[in-house]
Parts: C-alpha cells; sequence; structure tokens
C-alpha cells in the first residue's frame, strides 16, 4: 500500500499518514522498493536486444538535469 501511494506521487509524510507508520520507516520502505526496482530494471535490460527506442520520457529527464 506504501509503495502504491509514493507511485501515485504522495510524499513521504502523507504515505506514512495513509499506512499509519512513522516518515522514517516510509523512508526505509521507500530506499527498499528503489533499490529493488534498480535491480528489476538492470536485470531486465542486461540483454535486451534493441533495434531501436524511443526516448522521450528519457530525454526530458536527461535535458533537464545540469552538468557541472
Amino acid at each position: 500500500m506504501a509503495v502504491r501511494a509514493f507511485a501515485e506521487g504522495n510524499a513521504i509524510r502523507a504515505t506514512a499518514r495513509i499506512v499509519h507508520v512513522d516518515k522514517d520507516a516510509a523512508c526505509t520502505w521507500l530506499d527498499r522498493a528503489a533499490q529493488h526496482c534498480r535491480v528489476v530494471m538492470l536485470s531486465l535490460w542486461h540483454n535486451l536486444h534493441v533495434m531501436e527506442c524511443q526516448l522521450d520520457e528519457l530525454w526530458s529527464f536527461v535535458h533537464t538535469k545540469q552538468h557541472q
């Protein structure tokens, strides 16, 4: 339920209130979910053979990142 609330855009404190836990517990859950998502994403992309890829959403993320 907490991960679903995060995915819908709820803040940490709001999510903690929704699931009736301390904000530190919600932060821990968010970190664990993010680590798991990273492992799954890397596993799925590891040997993916792609001939062509549309990167509109990825570009908007990369484009807005400031380079130093």
